[in-house]
């Protein structure tokens, strides 16, 4: 990871967080609790070298034990109106 690498993510619980060190650190304490043994898969990844920009596809899976779990089950796909918000489209 390069140093000072910028973050940008389709999520509200992030958007205080501008740095793919700072998202490291987040995922990190999720991991630690509520959502102790947490895992994902990769399905795909890719790198632009002329504009330095890295795309991850993956699978998140995790159960919550910390206080106040379990959840029973959760499928989030994508952030419908941040993402037409990105486009200009609201």
């Amino acid at each position: 990871m390069a140093d000072g690498a910028a973050l940008a993510a389709q999520c509200e619980l992030l958007t205080d967080i501008s740095s793919v060190e700072g998202y490291c650190e987040w995922m990190a304490g999720l991991g630690k609790s509520p959502l102790e043994g947490c895992a994902y898969e990769l399905h795909s990844s890719s790198y632009g070298e002329a504009n330095r920009t890295a795309v991850f596809f993956a699978t998140f899976t995790a159960s919550h034990v910390g206080e106040g779990g379990p959840v029973a089950k959760m499928c989030k796909v994508w952030n419908a109106p941040w993402a037409l918000g990105e486009l200009g489209w609201v």
